[in-house]
């Protein structure tokens, strides 16, 4: 299928949305909402955009389901490298709109309902007043592409529920839940817990549970599976989710060393 670059992450930024309604002052509340873009190198901008285009040209060329949850994914790496909401709006676009024409072709495409997800969540960072629906919506593809195939993208459709539950504020504003965030993230390091993203998220679900012996033992299995994943995850192709997973072990890692300072010193 294709593996998944590291923006999942950037699309739950999005569920902070709802803090800004509520004070009526979106922009001065979240200056960082529509520009909290990946640091990433000409390198791999350049890659995203020959993707997206090389995907653009095929969906066009043959529009099977394939091609088109394909554009639907290379929209959504598109879209998380933009700042600017028109533009990160316009790339989220074509990525639903391809996605939803794989869903016409065939309604049983996990990848085209995970990468729907995602992208509504990009469509979402721009959004005010619509965007808890489409975080509602996103759930619901989750929910869909889990059930058709909870392995792909490293178990992404277990991750993707896990991040929203965990940052999504709770009831009655919306579907935040700290119990489901981990237990689908708890599900995602069981299905692959040879890929990084799954330990890390797992990681920031335990330390907000300030779940002291859980954090202790995932951080040694998260210790324990890093060199190896350095030589399964290697290549060009996987440098800008090192930058990600690299800096946000080096943030877990200080939050782990508070919480366990005795650990993290043997």
């Amino acid at each position: 299928m294709g593996k998944r670059k590291p923006y999942l992450r950037s699309t739950v930024w999005a569920l902070f949305l709802w803090a800004a309604l509520r004070i009526g002052n979106y922009a001065a509340a979240f200056p960082w909402v529509l520009n909290d873009a990946p640091d990433v190198t000409q390198d791999i901008r350049t890659r995203v955009e020959f993707a997206y285009a090389a995907a653009h040209t095929a969906a066009q060329a043959t529009n099977s389901v394939t091609n088109l949850w394909h554009l639907g994914r290379a929209a959504f790496d598109r879209a998380a490298l933009e700042s600017r909401a028109e533009t990160k709006s316009s790339f989220a676009e074509v990525g639903i709109t391809a996605s939803r024409a794989a869903l016409q072709k065939d309604p049983k495409s996990a990848p085209a309902h995970y990468y729907l997800a995602l992208c509504l969540g990009e469509l979402a960072r721009t959004r005010k007043f619509s965007a808890l629906r489409l975080i509602r919506e996103m759930q619901q593809e989750f929910e869909r592409a889990r059930g058709l195939d909870e392995t792909l993208d490293f178990a992404g459709p277990d991750r993707g529920l896990g991040m929203l539950y965990l940052e999504a504020p709770g009831w009655p504003t919306s579907i935040g839940d700290r119990k489901k965030a981990r237990s689908h993230l708890e599900q995602a390091v069981k299905l692959a817990g040879e890929y990084p993203d799954n330990h890390l998220s797992l990681l920031e679900a335990l330390l907000r549970a300030k779940d002291a012996r859980a954090t202790e033992a995932e951080w040694a299995v998260l210790e324990s599976i890093w060199p190896k994943a350095r030589e399964q995850f290697s290549g060009e192709s996987w440098d800008n989710d090192w930058i990600d997973w690299e800096s946000r072990r080096a943030g877990l890692e200080a939050r782990v060393r508070r919480l366990l300072p005795r650990t993290l010193a043997k």
